[in-house]
């Protein structure tokens, strides 16, 4: 019986030893794959970090530049572009005592 054992051993051994290798073979290339991965994520996100903040300057820029246009604009200027003075305007104010919210028009 014993001899049996050792024989049966003997005979998977190979095998087990091949699978046993090809299963650490197979870790070291996913483990591989996955550092490699890491590493072009982080790269990536370090050049979308530069992007956000070009593109965040470049937003500042027009901002600035566009309270610069509108400090321009004077009534002759919305003339101009076909802003027209409204007819009827009406002053409404609110109630500071009533209960809830209520609205007046002033006549």
């Amino acid at each position: 019986m014993r001899s049996l054992s050792v024989s049966l051993v003997s005979v998977y051994l190979g095998r087990i030893s091949l699978v046993s290798a090809i299963v650490a073979a197979l870790a070291a290339f996913l483990y591989g794959v996955f550092l490699l991965m890491t590493i072009m994520h982080a790269t990536v996100q370090q050049g979308a970090q530069a992007n956000i903040q070009i593109l965040t300057t470049q937003v500042s820029t027009l901002e600035t530049q566009y309270l610069h246009e509108t400090e321009a604009i004077t009534p002759t200027t919305a003339t101009q572009l076909g802003f027209v003075v409204p007819a009827d305007v009406s002053t409404v104010y609110a109630s500071q005592n009533a209960p809830t919210l209520s609205l007046r028009v002033a006549e």
